[in-house]
């Protein structure tokens, strides 16, 4: 058996389907993805899906399981439908084939209650639901129940399509009384699709105590309902192709609480036939690396401004380096000029004034007037003084050796 599941609620409420020799689970991983347009996809209720391998939680829309096949919810996988019948597919996304042959397959889903919002006794609310599919023929020699919804005696909610001549066919909404219908007569070319689907919407507008039909985006006249009067919904399952007679392919199913405008039925069917034609896996593709894009993007954004802070730290510290530098060298230049200017004069330090070796002066010395002195302040032995006697370079030593500047390089 197959069972489809419903897109968005998680009840094990299954439609099943009596199915042989399934044959093996898909082989892509093509997930359809939340994409469809925003003013039907804040109304869903339930969403059947024909276009995706996987779903989010990397499951397939359609699997076996104790006999039965389940189609789940696309976007959360909480609903299973269940469906009767022996003319049934392998697969649901083949492209460029999509969907189920619904000709001798009847759907059965959850109680009609769960149509109506939370806490709000059953009553039905505005609602939409969508069929796209391709209609093949209108050849009927009995009604095509195309959906029924059950509620309290005497009411009762159903769009069927009869035969009326080799040309016409009348198709009829019950939402409220049973005994009380709404009929439209159409040509059953109005009703055949042109190309790989049309969408199929009946609309009851609460507010506005009205049902609709559209073909594509070809709305037929609004009937006013009489008597105005609140639908309590029972726990009798949705049902779709009850009669069995259905010619066509189903490829989505959608139930929304809400009325969908011309403008939405529009963007959607556009958005089902870029997925039958595979323009929207692409387009989604693009949708997806635009939106990784962006996010790269916000993420540098983000960053930009801790990394002109550091770069301004940088700059500040590189400010203060070269100050440090120049003062450095400043302070270099006039050390070495009093290098110069106390060693001046004596022999013992021409040889490292000639090599550019005049030690640093670090401090100024007094020295006792009764000692071999100079009579400038005596500079103290710079490191590098100390490495070149280490090292045993010869600084031709004076001929006195009690001085002071004697000790002053070490020498005994």
């Amino acid at each position: 058996m197959y069972v489809y599941q419903n897109m968005n609620t998680q009840l094990d409420e299954p439609f099943v389907v009596g199915v042989k020799n399934r044959s093996a689970e898909y082989s892509s991983t093509y997930y359809e993805g939340p994409y469809i347009p925003d003013g039907v996809k804040k109304l869903i209720y339930m969403y059947l899906s024909s276009y995706s391998d996987i779903m989010s939680d990397n499951k397939t829309p359609v699997y076996l399981a104790n006999g039965s096949a389940y189609w789940r919810d696309l976007q959360k996988g909480e609903e299973l439908f269940n469906i009767i019948g022996t003319n049934l597919p392998t697969k649901l996304r083949n492209p460029p084939m999509f969907g189920i042959n619904m000709s001798g397959v009847r759907m059965i889903g959850p109680p009609s209650e769960n149509v109506a919002f939370p806490n709000s006794g059953y009553v039905l609310p505005s609602i939409s639901v969508c069929f796209f599919a391709k209609w093949r023929t209108v050849n009927l020699t009995a009604p095509l129940i195309l959906l029924r919804m059950y509620a309290e005696t005497p009411n009762h909610v159903s769009v069927t399509v009869s035969p009326v001549n080799d040309t016409t066919v009348r198709l009829s909404i019950v939402c409220g009384l049973f005994s009380k219908t709404y009929d439209w007569d159409v040509p059953k070319s109005t009703l055949l699709t042109q190309g790989p689907g049309t969408l199929y919407t009946f609309v009851y507008n609460k507010d506005a105590n009205t049902v609709t039909f559209y073909v594509g985006a070809t709305a037929l006249p609004p009937k006013t309902l009489d008597p105005k009067t609140d639908i309590k919904l029972s726990n009798s399952p949705i049902e779709v192709n009850y009669s069995q007679n259905w010619d066509a392919e189903l490829q989505a199913l959608v139930i929304c609480r809400g009325v969908v405008t011309p403008t939405d039925i529009t963007s959607t069917t556009e958005y089902f036939l870029g997925l039958s034609s595979g323009k929207q896996e692409e387009v989604q593709k693009l949708k997806e690396n635009t939106k990784q894009l962006s996010e790269n993007l916000e993420s540098c954004n983000s960053q930009l401004p801790k990394l002109l802070a550091e770069i301004e730290n940088l700059q500040g510290e590189v400010r203060y380096n070269a100050a440090e530098i120049t003062h450095l060298r400043k302070r270099v230049a006039i050390e070495k000029k009093a290098c110069a200017k106390a060693a001046a004069g004596r022999k013992e330090f021409q040889w490292l004034i000639k090599n550019g070796m005049c030690p640093r002066i670090t401090a100024k010395i007094d020295v006792p007037s009764t000692t071999n002195t100079f009579k400038h302040a005596v500079p103290t032995v710079t490191t590098a003084a100390a490495k070149t006697s280490q090292i045993g370079v010869k600084t031709q030593p004076p001929k006195e050796k009690s001085s002071s500047w004697f000790s002053w390089f070490g020498r005994k």
